[in-house]
């Protein structure tokens, strides 16, 4: 993990080379504990990059940077650098996760929006097929992911044949998830205290993230926490 370097009249800058501009915001890749603007490197002004601006309680997973840079292999948004920077006197110090721009949009624009349904064939082709390989790089090397769900995965490119995972890091293991996508225990539980997760709870959050898929929308966008949490303790899941 980087760090701030101090010194100088300008803004402070992520590991001495990463310009966090606060006048440009992307909300297009903002996390929901984290706000995106652009970021030029010094060293490689052409790279297309953002910053993700962690908030004060979302407590960043920046021990895990380093061990996700090593997966660049498999479909993960990968954290390039990450650290603390005082952005401004009224911001002030914040974590920082600076990161590639995806060369894909979105597949699914907001939790609770409406998208055309993705086929069978298309699930199978363009989203299990090439995030299996991920998911289970990551089980091996006992890192759980907790942050998978529709509206944190991004097509590679704009023919849409295949996808990548969104990131995972800006906030504690699962406190961005909602509770549609964890497992009654989490669920239950305080977003900030879901614990480190496990590799069971990615493939619980995979498997829903294919039901919202396939119907286009999240299908029970109309039922309270309280009231899918009661229905799945009834059904026993």
């Amino acid at each position: 993990m980087g760090g701030g370097v101090g010194g100088g009249s300008g803004p402070e800058l992520l590991s001495g080379r990463y310009a966090i501009q606060m006048d440009k915001p992307m909300p297009q890749l903002d996390s929901p504990l984290a706000k995106a603007y652009s970021v030029t490197d010094s060293r490689a002004t052409s790279r297309s990059m953002f910053g993700l601006v962690c908030g004060i309680d979302s407590l960043p997973r920046t021990e895990i940077v380093a061990q996700f840079a090593r997966l660049r292999r498999i479909p993960v948004l990968t954290a390039i650098d990450a650290g603390a920077v005082t952005l401004s006197d009224t911001i002030g110090r914040r974590v920082v996760i600076v990161f590639e721009v995806p060369t894909g949009e979105r597949v699914h624009a907001s939790l609770n929006g409406e998208m055309s349904p993705l086929r069978e064939d298309e699930i199978v082709r363009h989203v299990i097929k090439p995030l299996m390989p991920a998911l289970k790089e990551m089980s091996s090397r006992f890192i759980a992911h907790r942050a998978i769900r529709a509206d944190n995965i991004y097509y590679t490119d704009a023919s849409r044949k295949a996808v990548i995972f969104g990131e995972c890091v800006s906030s504690m293991p699962g406190m961005s998830q909602p509770v549609l996508y964890e497992p009654i225990d989490a669920g239950m539980a305080k977003p900030s205290g879901r614990g480190p997760g496990l590799v069971s709870d990615d493939l619980y959050a995979f498997g829903v993230m294919l039901v919202v898929l396939l119907a286009g929308c999240n299908p029970v966008a109309d039922m309270s926490d309280q009231d899918l949490l009661a229905r799945d303790r009834k059904s026993g899941v």
